[in-house]
């Protein structure tokens, strides 16, 4: 598990969006992209739920969310 996907996955939440996230982080977003679903599929879980429209994180991607924020301060 790459540190660059957890900060990833933590940037898109606070921004709710994965351009957004992309931006701040001065990776494009394809490459912001690829990095949550490599995260997802090494998890077995799906943290966002993604439309054209609309970035919304899950149930499962909250709980996580306070776990990677907690290993991201220490």
């Amino acid at each position: 598990m790459k540190i660059q996907d957890l900060i990833l996955f933590v940037r898109t939440a606070d921004t709710g969006s994965i351009t957004a996230a992309a931006d701040q982080l001065d990776i494009s977003p394809a490459a912001a992209s690829a990095g949550l679903k490599r995260l997802e599929k090494q998890l077995t879980v799906e943290l966002f739920i993604r439309s054209t429209r609309r970035l919304r994180i899950t149930a499962e991607g909250e709980r996580y969310l306070l776990h990677c924020r907690q290993a991201l301060a220490s």
